[in-house]
């Protein structure tokens, strides 16, 4: 199972698809994660929560449907490996780079005097929105050097 390096993983991609073993701890820690992700409550909640959700919900949809594409679409090969194994390498990398710059957008609101103890507000829904466009735009840059790679072996 790899945490980081992605191009070993996709040279690995490149050569053939993964074993059902190889890719079940993925599959696994993607179902894990979500469920937490969708169990956890910020206390009260406010109309930028609802935003939240349903804005995560369908960048999630279209970024899944973006990177089926990239993928070859219905002409593409093993997707579910391609976008479990490389989604969990990104997604760590991602998780560290959206730590770093959570910093700086954190003292940019402080120096702005905004209060970050009212609950959600939009400019957090921007940020983790603009976020996980990110996400699903670097997972599908790998995805599809993968399946052209693939192509040519």
């Amino acid at each position: 199972m790899y945490f980081w390096n992605i191009e070993r993983l996709k040279a690995e991609l490149v050569v053939g698809p993964l074993s059902e073993r190889q890719i079940f701890p993925y599959f696994i820690i993607f179902i894990g994660l979500s469920t937490a992700a969708c169990s956890f409550s910020g206390g009260v909640s406010n109309a930028w929560d609802w935003v939240e959700a349903v804005s995560s919900l369908t960048i999630t949809v279209f970024g899944t449907l973006y990177i089926y594409r990239r993928n070859g679409g219905e002409h593409g090969r093993h997707f579910l490996q391609r976008y479990f194994a490389i989604g969990w390498v990104v997604s760590i990398r991602w998780i560290v780079f959206f730590a770093v710059a959570l910093i700086p957008f954190a003292i940019a609101l402080v120096a702005c005097g905004i209060n970050t103890a009212e609950g959600t507000q939009w400019y957090e829904v921007a940020f983790l929105g603009l976020a996980l466009v990110v996400l699903y735009w670097r997972i599908g840059y790998h995805v599809r050097d993968v399946a052209k790679r693939s192509q040519s072996v």
